[in-house]
């Protein structure tokens, strides 16, 4: 029984390894530095002298835990050369950090009791030293806006919308606050554009002729041009079904400058449309862009596509495509005329032909609860989960070319957990690659797929799971590669967080207890 069992699990491993193909990469690792305390990474930013500059945080205080915030510089050999721990004060919330040609610089908001404000705050560094100085941007009276009060300082909001939101354009020259002016009568936005030196363009406020609980906002971005665009799903009736069982509702795009303001309706016909992203296209339309069902908004039948010339601002084209037999395949191992759930977009890509590519992540939330006393004292536990990795081609029109599922199971207690989901790059030939970190043996599947799948007790761990990489050319088709094994490498490749250097390079940051450094992949 014993080689019958052995017989079977090697034959696996020699299968397994027949499917990975080679995908040449080089890979470079800097020094390991040594970091303590447990610092979740954030973001990493490249300035313009290739220095790389990254933002950590965790979590202190025991009743109600409060965000501290770590910057780090390091020079082009990633040598860190410069360090800076910063502690909002009671009553402050940082929003954003980035880096510009001369300075590094973070925004925050304090809720000011005496002046019965808030105000915004810059604090800006120079590059070669962590020496911050303050500038108020603007303040809002708290009485106009108790929306931004509410989302930003108490984890709540009026409306469920997300307040205060923060944009930056492509080019980095503009950047645009829109907070939500609380209002039973009518939805009201206030739209402050600022130029990269943080100085005041303009500032509007906008009323939409609909109630304020009947619009939820989804998306705002600013153009390379100063234009901001605001896009909302509204439902003027509430929660009311139509005749044919359809939810009653459109979603709603204002185009804001300083002006004129304009509204545009994007009707779902009879579908649902859970959400749609805002974004520019590399022809310089507007993109409007998510996943229809034909059942409710949490189901999931294709892809649902809006183009809009923002000059004219009128819709050029609109598509709601379904998921192809082969993506269906890929996910059920049949074809399944089945809708799924929990799908999360990731990234947009547009392609110089023309082509759209997407990204998108099975994601969602689980509680456990466990019952250990005698008096049926428990704990409750949330579980994140990361699952099947989705990719999708459209034609320039948002219609369906092709979708590949890539099956994936990972499960965490920790949201933070640097071993779970992807990351994703396109390249100029329309070559997509996805990183991510899964068991070290491969599960093999019918139809010719794979799973990434964890372990069958731990979950993933150091010692049982590799980092890969997965290729898909320009007609689907797809092969992957190991990148490191994880049991044998210093710092374990975080596969969530990766930036594009200027070099065509991309950077990762790997650590593993007090060990970090820095990973560069070239293709």
């Amino acid at each position: 029984m014993k080689k019958r069992l052995w017989l079977f699990i090697l034959l696996i491993g020699i299968s397994i390894q027949a499917q990975e193909k080679e995908i040449p990469f080089k890979i470079e690792r800097s020094k390991v530095f040594k970091d303590k305390g447990k610092w979740n990474i954030e973001t990493i930013l490249e300035a313009k002298d290739k220095s790389i500059f990254t933002i950590r945080t965790q979590l202190s205080g025991l009743l109600s835990p409060k965000p501290i915030y770590l910057f780090n510089k390091f020079d082009k050999e990633y040598n860190k050369t410069l360090s800076y721990k910063y502690k909002p004060k009671k009553n402050h919330v940082v929003a954003s950090a980035t880096v510009t040609e001369n300075s590094f610089y973070f925004i925050e908001y304090k809720k000011d009791k005496k002046r019965k404000k808030i105000i915004a705050y810059v604090n800006v560094s120079p590059l070669n030293k962590f020496e911050f100085s303050k500038k108020e941007i603007f303040s809002l009276d708290v009485a106009k806006f108790p929306g931004f009060l509410s989302s930003f300082f108490s984890g709540s909001s009026m409306d469920t919308n997300l307040d205060g939101n923060l944009s930056f354009s492509e080019n980095g020259n503009y950047m645009v606050f829109n907070i939500d002016s609380y209002s039973k009568k009518k939805e009201q936005h206030s739209v402050i554009v600022l130029d990269k030196n943080m100085n005041e363009l303009w500032r509007k406020d906008i009323k939409l002729d609909i109630k304020d609980n009947r619009f939820e906002l989804e998306d705002i971005k600013v153009s390379n041009t100063g234009n901001v665009f605001v896009l909302g799903k509204a439902r003027p009736n509430g929660y009311i079904r139509t005749k044919k069982g359809k939810r009653n509702y459109h979603y709603q795009l204002v185009k804001v400058n300083e002006n004129e303001s304009k509204s545009l309706n994007l009707s779902v016909e009879n579908h649902y449309v859970g959400s749609l992203n805002l974004t520019f296209t590399n022809t310089n339309k507007i993109g409007c862009l998510g996943f229809y069902s034909d059942k409710n908004d949490y189901r999931y039948k294709g892809i649902a596509s809006f183009f809009i010339n923002p000059d004219s601002f009128e819709i050029e084209s609109k598509n709601f495509s379904w998921f192809t037999d082969q993506f269906l395949a890929d996910k059920y191992g049949k074809v399944k005329y089945k809708e799924l759930r929990n799908i999360v977009l990731r990234d947009v890509y547009y392609s110089d032909n023309g082509d759209i590519t997407f990204t998108a992540e099975e994601f969602y939330i689980t509680v456990v609860y466990s019952n250990n006393g005698t008096f049926g004292a428990g704990a409750q536990r949330t579980i994140y989960n990361f699952d099947d990795i989705m990719v999708i081609k459209t034609d320039n029109l948002g219609k369906l070319k092709w979708a590949r599922n890539i099956n994936k199971r990972q499960t965490s207690g920790l949201y933070s957990d640097p071993l779970l989901s992807f990351s994703s790059i396109i390249n100029n030939t329309g070559d997509v690659f996805l990183f991510l970190n899964a068991h070290k043996n491969m599960g093999n599947m019918s139809g010719n797929r794979i799973k990434f799948r964890q372990g069958w007790l731990s979950g993933i761990t150091k010692k049982n799971s590799n980092m890969y990489v997965v290729k898909l050319n320009d007609k689907g088709d797809w092969k992957f590669q190991t990148i490191q094994q994880n049991k044998k490498a210093t710092t374990l490749i975080n596969s969530r967080y990766m930036n594009v250097l200027e070099d065509n390079k991309l950077v990762f940051y790997g650590s593993y207890k007090k060990n970090k450094q820095f990973i560069t992949l070239t293709f």
